[in-house]
């Protein structure tokens, strides 16, 4: 076999290598990048069952605005309090996102231990 021979087949593992290399980390990146959305859209959910639950009724002040005593006094005496099946419900939704988040990550934690193993 000539050294021309021997540096083409070289050249050939190496290609072949470097691609099924690339394909790999594709893929990994890929349910990398799910895992990471599915957690997300997870923490997104929370929060705005979290947000619809306490009823964040909040007004923000405009600069400059001036407000007189009665509004002051009115808003000071009014606070928004959960009641208990709201209360529930909400931390509910929490423990079953956050159940779920832990379970995808777990289970990508595991592929993740095979795929280097």
């Amino acid at each position: 076999m000539s050294k021309r021979e021997e540096l083409q087949s070289a050249n050939d593992k190496f290609k072949n290598t470097l691609e099924t290399q690339v394909e790999d980390i594709k893929h990994n990146f890929d349910k990398v990048g799910k895992t990471a959305l599915i957690v997300g859209g997870g923490l997104v959910a929370a929060y705005l069952l979290s947000t619809a639950f306490t009823g964040s009724d909040k007004k923000k002040k405009v600069k400059g605005e001036k407000t007189n005593k009665e509004e002051t006094e009115k808003s000071e005496g009014t606070h928004f309090k959960d009641n208990l099946l709201s209360t529930t419900l909400k931390e509910q939704a929490i423990i079953f996102l956050l159940g779920l988040a832990t379970e995808r990550l777990s289970a990508f934690l595991k592929d993740s231990d095979k795929d280097e193993k």
